[in-house]
């Protein structure tokens, strides 16, 4: 909606933990019960997390609209060495195959810039989670790591997925800090 405010969502339930209950209406595997906390598997996670944190506060960065998706893939691709995944004839056409997850650095036009599961959160899952299953689920919040992904729920069957993060820090209390 152009110029006025999203429509607010109707709050999530929360867990025993203080954390939203993101499984109502979201895709979940079968085997886990914390379906919102993803683990990128084979990835440099130190490398993802400390990416995040030195450009948290980058403007260079945050593009366009501080777009959560498309930071957390540059921090996979550029922190963590996942390779960008180009369509064989990668293009304004197969941008939005979700099987491809890229971005061009040297075009001008944000909007050809990326494909959609480099710069939105349901095609960001869709790509690592359902089609490609490059990241898996971690079964506890007691097991997340720097380096994480956070896949943050909005309630909403069409699109459940409204925000990505980078978990920055778990401490000693087993608080779990994020960028």
């Amino acid at each position: 909606m152009a110029g006025g405010r999203p429509h607010p969502l109707t709050p999530l339930a929360v867990d025993e933990a203080g954390f939203s209950d993101y499984s109502a209406g979201a895709p979940s595997p079968s085997e886990v019960q914390e379906p919102a906390k993803a683990n990128l598997a084979g990835i440099d996670h130190r490398g993802i997390k400390l990416w995040a944190v030195a450009n948290a506060y980058s403007k260079a960065e945050r593009f366009p609209d501080n777009d959560c998706t498309n930071f957390v893939s540059r921090a996979i691709n550029q922190g963590g060495g996942a390779p960008k995944d180009f369509h064989p004839f990668p293009s304004l056409l197969t941008r939005g195959n979700n099987n491809y997850w890229w971005q061009y650095a040297g075009l001008a036009a944000i909007n050809l810039r990326t494909s959609y599961s480099w710069g939105a959160v349901n095609n960001w899952y869709r790509y690592w989670m359902a089609n490609k299953k490059r990241a898996s689920w971690v079964p506890s919040w007691k097991d997340l790591k720097q380096g994480d992904i956070l896949l943050w729920g909005t309630g909403n069957t069409n699109s459940p997925w409204g925000h990505l993060s980078i978990v920055s820090n778990v401490d000693s209390k087993g608080r779990v800090f994020y960028a």
